[in-house]
């Protein structure tokens, strides 16, 4: 992103609370990310076992509304 120069010292403020804010949904969508990995990987696993349809429905809702989420922030 690209901030315009601000030349108040309440704008200033601002835009380094926005680079925070960024920072911190950066390490959220990483995180969730790398959750997202582990369910699969768990389901890829139940597949294995029990070749069941519900348990791959339990899995990729869960996968679902993580991404979700991610879409929301």
């Amino acid at each position: 992103m690209h901030f315009l120069p601000l030349t108040s010292e309440n704008g200033r403020r601002k835009s380094s609370i926005t680079n925070r804010k960024q920072g911190a949904i950066k390490r959220q969508l990483s995180a969730q990310m790398h959750r997202r990995e582990k369910v699969l990987t768990r389901c890829k696993k139940f597949l294995h076992l029990t070749n069941t349809t519900v348990v791959i429905k339990g899995c990729c809702t869960d996968i679902n509304s993580m991404s979700h989420r991610t879409l929301a922030e």
